[in-house]
């Protein structure tokens, strides 16, 4: 797989293409990381997880939506989103998250990223870095977009490099790991950025540091496939394919994943009879419906 079909599987918020790989984050609950005086939440550091200004509560419900995200990539986290939005309007991170659905473009994440922007003043210093890192990659990503849309032939098209998007990210995501290195999605941040800069070793180091923290994301074997399916390392991409629909079998993405994997090899049969099965199980999935419309095409050629 390329890097250009990894960053279309992957950013749905920074290209709004297909399986973005995703921007995602979660918190390990063995440390709470608020407390509370007169109704507000009071900071509390520590150097293993990164803090969140909100109540336990909305916490516990915000990362269980961000795995969801990561392990379904359907719209049920959208929703969660929004709800939780209404029940604490003054979550900074929250609007970040927010930017990912579907119906959103440049100006409104504009918006939400700017939203969290002063909603962060009040925010840890983390915090306020994560909302750094997203501000840098809408602004980068932007920047790339009018590039792109000067170009005049499909070959200069198809070769334009999206990477600085994530490139840009890596410093501040690696000052973010390293003060919180308990925090099981900044290691799957970081090491998606690391993988979109051809950073393989590393970002294969970090998915495995976010599965031993947390080994429920079952969507880092997903990401570990596409990764493979990059270095065409087949073999092991197969696996975490399996692995993740083994986690997840009631779930509509592992089939469209596998599915990528089988088209990636030419195995356009069993390639089609992936697609339909995610898009069976989850009829949302109108993409894999388009994917195994393509698989069938190519059985006929």
């Amino acid at each position: 797989m390329s890097n250009n079909t990894y960053l279309f599987d992957l950013h749905n918020f920074t290209l709004h293409l297909k399986l973005i790989v995703m921007k995602t984050k979660n918190i390990i609950f063995g440390v709470l990381l608020l407390v509370f005086s007169t109704g507000q939440a009071q900071q509390m550091q520590t150097k293993d997880i990164m803090p969140f200004t909100t109540s336990i509560e909305i916490q516990t419900e915000f990362n269980e939506a961000r795995i969801h995200f990561l392990n379904y990539f359907d719209d049920e986290s959208y929703i969660k989103f929004d709800e939780l939005s209404r029940k604490d309007p003054n979550f900074s991170i929250l609007y970040l998250w927010k930017s990912l659905a579907p119906n959103t473009n440049d100006s409104i994440d504009d918006l939400l990223i700017t939203k969290a922007e002063k909603l962060g003043l009040e925010a840890t210093d983390s915090e306020r870095a994560y909302i750094k890192i997203w501000r840098l990659s809408l602004d980068e990503r932007i920047k790339l977009k009018t590039q792109y849309n000067t170009l005049k032939t499909d070959e200069e098209k198809t070769a334009f490099d999206w990477s600085s998007i994530d490139q840009i990210q890596l410093p501040n995501l690696k000052k973010l790991v390293n003060i919180h290195p308990q925090d099981a999605l900044l290691h799957i941040d970081y090491a998606i950025s690391l993988a979109y800069g051809g950073n393989y070793d590393d970002a294969i180091i970090h998915y495995r540091k976010a599965l031993s923290l947390n080994d429920k994301i079952y969507g880092v074997y997903n990401l570990l496939g596409y990764l493979y399916l990059d270095l065409e390392d087949f073999n092991q991409a197969e696996k975490e394919f399996d692995f993740y629909i083994a986690m997840m079998p009631e779930a509509a993405n592992p089939y469209d994943s596998k599915g990528d994997y089988y088209f990636t090899i030419k195995d356009y049969k069993k390639a089609f009879k992936s697609y339909k099965k995610a898009y069976k199980i989850d009829p949302s999935f109108e993409i894999s419906k388009e994917k195994a419309d393509e698989a069938k095409k190519q059985l006929r050629q």
